[in-house]
């Protein structure tokens, strides 16, 4: 006689279901109900069918497998998926605690030296299910996790992106992520950083390591449309693309800004050599002078002759007509060289001002990171931003480029925190938009 316990059909117990949907629940799992059978017969029998199933999957043999569409069989199915989320209207812990008994099944049975203990205590209560694949594939990967990490460091595995996507969205939900851990008596961390830090090849490993270690403990192939290491192709295709497009940018602005300082460099150095010329004009016109004061030559200018004369007939060099004339020739240096100069600067400064606001490739696009200091807004523009690269790679300049500034800090797109694992893509965003920094 099955224990007494409490079943239930999409959280639901079964004592509570309509006839229609209890004769429904015992056709769909192969049974069959006899004319003028009563409710409470029903009951038994669907309660039966349930306790026979549980039963079936804990006592399969080394050879025998899941089979990949059990957990789907339950009311629902894909079609019903909840699009990756554990939620309270699809997930509580008794029916999670069902599919952990139906994973760990077939690696008891081969009595591996792993230290199962860590995940005691779990219910053999039988519970319908409503589960989709990515679920199921993110519940094994976990298992995974812990009996090859034990819960701890992530220096292992690797989860393909759409399991890694599922998981950064469990966490954020932290009081139920807590619940959910605790059914290992575990805490399994989550540490994006370390991650995304390694290299593809050392990624490669881990994943492919990973897979080993599926077929190992459920004794199947993992799904290959969320289990595909294409990603890992296009990763090292575009490794370095970011990192080449800022190296790029600091080239061009290094280059402005060289060439800016010469054309500064050398308006500096006319005024300074027109100032030199001048001292030296000045110093010669004094000297003359004293030299005609030494020889008491007189300037006498004559109504015959406008032009200034000595004695001698000798010109005598006036000293202010000679410096308005230089004084002059620097002014119109000067604003010639204004002239010349600034139009150059200012060139320059729009053309740097455009290639930041314009993307030359559709794919790629421009992304500013504003801090609010006091009453001044901030703008930290980084150009070359691909769509489909992981946000965590231009925060990660950006902490860098400010380090102790941004210690702490969160990042939202408009209203929503940033999960550093999006894409630009991801988030719908456009060329000039913003991230806000918040601490």
């Amino acid at each position: 006689m099955e224990p007494s316990v409490e079943y239930r059909i999409k959280g639901v117990p079964i004592e509570e279901l309509k006839v229609r949907d209890l004769l429904y629940q015992i056709r769909k799992r192969g049974g069959s109900v006899p004319t003028g059978t009563l409710k409470e017969e029903m009951i038994v029998m669907l309660k039966k069918i349930l306790y026979n199933k549980a039963k079936r999957i804990e006592s399969q043999t080394i050879t025998e497998i899941i089979d990949p569409e059990d957990l789907m069989e339950e009311d629902g199915g894909p079609e019903k998926s909840d699009h990756g989320f554990l939620n309270s209207s699809t997930e509580t812990p008794p029916t999670m605690k069902r599919s952990f008994e139906q994973n760990l099944a077939p690696f008891r049975q081969k009595k591996k030296s792993y230290k199962l203990e860590t995940l005691s205590g779990f219910s053999k209560e039988a519970f319908a299910l409503e589960e989709t694949i990515l679920k199921k594939e993110y519940i094994r990967f976990i298992i995974i996790k812990i009996l090859k990490e034990h819960g701890g460091d992530s220096d292992k595995t690797y989860p393909p992106p759409l399991i890694n996507y599922f998981w950064s969205t469990h966490i954020l939900d932290t009081s139920r992520y807590e619940e959910f851990c605790n059914l290992f008596k575990k805490r399994v961390h989550y540490c994006p950083d370390i991650l995304e830090d390694l290299s593809v090849e050392e990624k490669r490993k881990r994943f492919n390591d990973t897979i080993n270690y599926y077929k190992e403990f459920f004794l199947v192939k993992p799904n290959n449309e969320i289990w595909d290491d294409g990603f890992l192709d296009e990763e090292n295709n575009n490794s370095n693309q970011f990192e080449e497009e800022q190296k790029k940018q600091d080239q061009e602005e290094k280059a402005n800004n060289t060439e800016e300082n010469s054309i500064i460099k050398k308006k500096h150095q006319l005024e300074t050599d027109s100032i030199i010329i001048l001292d030296e004009e000045e110093v010669e016109e004094n000297k003359k002078k004293k030299q005609k004061i030494e020889l008491n030559i007189v300037q006498i200018p004559t109504p015959e002759n406008k032009d200034n004369t000595t004695k001698t007939g000798e010109a005598a060099p006036t000293l202010q007509n000679n410096y308005q004339i230089l004084d002059s020739s620097i002014k119109n240096n000067d604003n010639t060289d204004k002239q010349n100069i600034m139009p150059q600067i200012q060139k320059q400064l729009q053309q740097k001002q455009d290639q930041e606001n314009i993307s030359s490739d559709p794919n790629k696009i421009t992304i500013g990171f504003v801090q609010n200091r006091s009453l001044i807004k901030e703008i930290t523009n980084f150009r070359g931003v691909a769509m489909d690269s992981p946000l965590s790679k231009v925060i990660r300049a950006f902490v860098k480029l400010k380090t102790s500034e941004v210690e702490g800090c969160r990042f939202f797109y408009g209203s929503k925190e940033v999960i550093q694992t999006q894409t630009p893509k991801d988030l719908g965003m456009k060329n000039g938009d913003t991230i806000n920094v918040s601490k």
